[in-house]
């Protein structure tokens, strides 16, 4: 049988407006039910804890939220993470970059289609003999759709076995993806501002990027670094900056 590999893919960040970045994140696993497994196992204990009292109202309504989640709720997840079966991946754009000014008039679309790219088709190359199927979580884009970028994404490959599709934030797994998407656009916002990280997030950081596969960052100074990648290339923060 054909291996299967689940893919959930996520934004963080807004393309128009102040922010300093933009940035997709993408999770591969071929284990997804045991990462929903983790999920739900943890909500079930978190909304039966006393310490967690007073935010069990928002766990029942809602899955995992980094940006919204208590602080110690965070720091369960991080915590738990490195033992998760996935690779993450990221593409950042730097949008105090000369690049982004020229080519934010090309409209959100557009650049959501640049990145999503870059995100995509390195998976479906590398894995083209497996059976692979991606999921994005909804956005709404000005000036075109997610649908339709994916449609123009994926059309060339209609022999390949693989799926895609749209979901919203109930989708449990989207969790894994939000969580590395916040550490990862607070680390390179840091970065950018040339401010220091927190300890937090400097230890988060190197707990986790031994899961990392890639980060591509588009900007004047495009940058690759890669988990296979030699001393001058390789995921660290030091390489990051």
């Amino acid at each position: 049988m054909k291996k299967r590999n689940l893919y959930y893919i996520d934004e963080s960040g807004v393309i128009l407006n102040k922010d300093k970045l933009f940035l997709y994140g993408c999770i591969k696993t071929d284990s997804p039910d045991d990462i929903e497994s983790f999920f739900v196992s943890l909500k079930e204990f978190l909304i039966n804890q006393a310490y967690f009292e007073n935010v069990r109202q928002d766990l029942l309504n809602r899955n995992f939220h980094a940006v919204d989640d208590h602080f110690d709720v965070r720091t369960r997840i991080y915590e738990k993470l490195p033992l998760l079966n996935f690779r993450a991946y990221f593409v950042i754009l730097n949008k105090e970059s000369k690049y982004f000014s020229n080519i934010k008039d090309q409209g959100e679309a557009k650049i959501i289609e640049i990145m999503l790219k870059k995100l995509v088709l390195p998976r479906l190359r590398k894995n083209r003999d497996e059976s692979n199927h991606f999921i994005f979580e909804e956005k709404i884009i000005q000036n075109g759709s997610l649908q339709e970028i994916l449609n123009s994404i994926f059309s060339p490959f209609e022999n390949y076995d693989l799926s895609f599709k749209i979901v919203n934030k109930q989708n449990i797994n989207l969790a894994i993806v939000d969580y590395f998407n916040y550490l990862i656009f607070n680390i390179y916002k840091n970065i950018i501002c040339k401010k220091k990280s927190t300890e937090q997030e400097v230890f988060k950081f190197n707990l986790l990027k031994e899961k990392i596969g890639f980060i591509e960052v588009i900007g004047d100074d495009f940058k690759y670094l890669s988990r296979l990648g030699n001393s001058s290339n390789s995921i660290t923060l030091e390489n990051l900056k």
